[in-house]
């Protein structure tokens, strides 16, 4: 994989160059088809990506209801797990239309982080804010849900 397709990203040029290729050697590209899944939720999160062209979509399904959390788009990242400690994906993540990906091995990215304590934390807190900004979100959307309930008073 070229290290160009990563230097441009904010997540990788918080790196040295070395470790950018070590995660390149860790990486290739998917080219999926619009519906096709990329993981389920509760497969082992061996993988994280970043969308290079196209769409995925992000989904809690439960009890046969399926909430829509994201959209990921080019140039953003999802199933960075290893930041919360989660083994496997919390999510299903499905493309939305014809994508390209690239697949980054997970422990990979984790030991680099784990060589370099500040790098570590830096790179923890940028996915970090991705995820909080997309667990705000969703708490925004299900209150919207539930103040459009019709309730009876008592």
């Amino acid at each position: 994989m070229e290290r160009s397709q990563l230097r441009g990203h904010n997540l990788f040029q918080m790196l040295q160059p070395k470790q950018v290729e070590k995660i390149s050697n860790a990486t290739e590209e998917l080219v999926l088809e619009a519906g096709t899944p990329v993981y389920q939720a509760g497969e082992p999160a061996e993988f994280f990506f970043l969308v290079r062209e196209g769409q995925v979509a992000l989904r809690s399904a439960t009890a046969g209801f399926t909430l829509h959390v994201d959209d990921v788009l080019p140039g953003e990242i999802f199933g960075t797990c290893l930041c919360l400690g989660r083994t496997t994906y919390a999510l299903q993540a499905v493309c939305v239309q014809k994508s390209k990906l690239l697949r980054i091995r997970t422990e990979t990215l984790k030991r680099i982080l784990d060589e370099d304590l500040i790098l570590g934390y830096a790179v923890q807190s940028y996915i970090s804010s991705i995820y909080f900004r997309r667990y705000i979100e969703t708490i925004t959307r299900l209150q919207s849900v539930v103040n459009s309930l019709p309730l009876a008073n008592s």
